[in-house]
């Protein structure tokens, strides 16, 4: 257990940190009942009445194409009513839950999570705040999930974990493939750049520079967008801008982005 954790067990402090978001389940808020809204591939999509689903069905008869094409159409309805109700940095978390394999870690086997784990990645994927109402963060501010992503108070600064978790990660896996990879190198004796990894091949090399973003920082979103706007990566494109200028004495050719 981290130092500044075991103090704040000692003294009572109600401090955030990240060891302590699995700790207590909170009552799920209206935008969580909405999200957990039944989806297309429960089969007659979003629709949840017995009377509800009889019409549906019946509306859909005898024509190829038509359910599916009403399941999408009432899945977008009930995801722009849902973002109507969200504000700020929840809007843009609720956005890139829609992108293709946001939902990867609930239903696939070969993502191991622990309870505590699985536990908090339900949570923020339903925008059900992690930790208890009233907890503050070492900086004094509000403890809300949008805060402990993104403060650099924090004596294990978030995006920095989730950093070297994923470059280990990333790593460990091109090993297995046969690569050797070397983490952060210096790419000369005088540079001060150090990418992330050099992966080395039998007859050639490349550097990949991992990073990490949170959909809803403050930077990331404009308010005024709507649902069909949105774009459910904007974070992570706007920090690969920023990345691809971090080496840029070496080609195209030479550079693997992540």
């Amino acid at each position: 257990m981290p130092p500044h954790t075991r103090g704040q067990r000692r003294s009572g402090s109600t401090t955030a940190s990240p060891a302590s978001w699995a700790s207590s389940w909170t009552a799920p808020s209206r935008s969580a009942h909405a999200t957990l809204r039944p989806s297309r591939c429960a089969g007659e999509g979003a629709v949840s009445d017995g009377r509800e689903i009889a019409e549906f069905a019946y509306a859909c008869l005898g024509e190829k194409g038509k359910q599916r094409a009403m399941t999408d159409e009432l899945d977008a309805k009930h995801q722009s009513d849902l973002y109507e109700t969200l504000q700020g940095p929840d809007r843009k978390v609720f956005v890139s839950n829609t992108a293709a394999g946001a939902g990867r870690p609930l239903t696939d086997p070969q993502v191991h999570a622990d309870d505590r784990g699985f536990s908090t990645y339900l949570r923020e994927r339903l925008l059900v705040r992690v930790l208890p109402e009233g907890q503050k963060c070492v900086c004094g501010a509000d403890a809300s999930n949008e805060h402990v992503h993104t403060c650099t108070r924090l004596q294990q600064n978030p995006r920095t974990t989730r950093h070297d978790m994923i470059n280990m990660t990333f790593a460990n896996g091109l090993r297995l493939c046969g690569f050797q990879c070397g983490m952060e190198p210096r790419l000369t004796e005088a540079s001060r750049r150090r990418p992330d990894i050099l992966i080395v091949g039998l007859d050639t090399y490349a550097i990949t520079d991992v990073t990490v973003t949170y959909a809803g920082r403050v930077t990331a979103y404009v308010s005024e967008e709507s649902m069909e706007e949105a774009d459910p990566l904007r974070a992570a494109r706007d920090r690969l801008t920023q990345k691809t200028t971090k080496v840029p004495s070496l080609g195209p050719g030479q550079r693997a982005g992540l």
